[in-house]
């Protein structure tokens, strides 16, 4: 048993806010196409699942969903009406975790 080689594993190189964006990343932009009904009802569920765990993502890792903010309010007379209203109050840019 002289010749067992130990096992080194390197630490997490990468900080939570560089995990958090790649996370948030492969929901936004490589999981669904972002007018699929089941992006927003996925994308809601990440983020959902980040505030109820208390895991505040920072600007950076929010950066995935620019583009979504920037074109919601194009898109929302496509959604159904009952879907229009309920976004209308998530769909404002305010800090992760700030009470509606």
């Amino acid at each position: 048993m002289t010749n067992v080689i130990h096992l080194t594993p390197p630490s997490r190189i990468n900080p939570q806010e560089a995990r958090l964006g790649a996370l948030l990343s492969c929901f936004a932009e490589y999981r669904r196409h972002s007018d699929d009904v089941f992006w927003l009802k996925e994308n809601a569920e990440v983020l959902n699942i980040l505030e109820c765990t208390r895991t505040k993502p920072g600007d950076i890792a929010l950066e995935a969903y620019a583009n979504f903010y920037q074109t919601v309010e194009k898109r929302l007379p496509l959604l159904p009406p009952v879907l229009s209203l309920l976004l209308i109050d998530h769909a404002r840019p305010r800090r992760f975790g700030d009470v509606r």
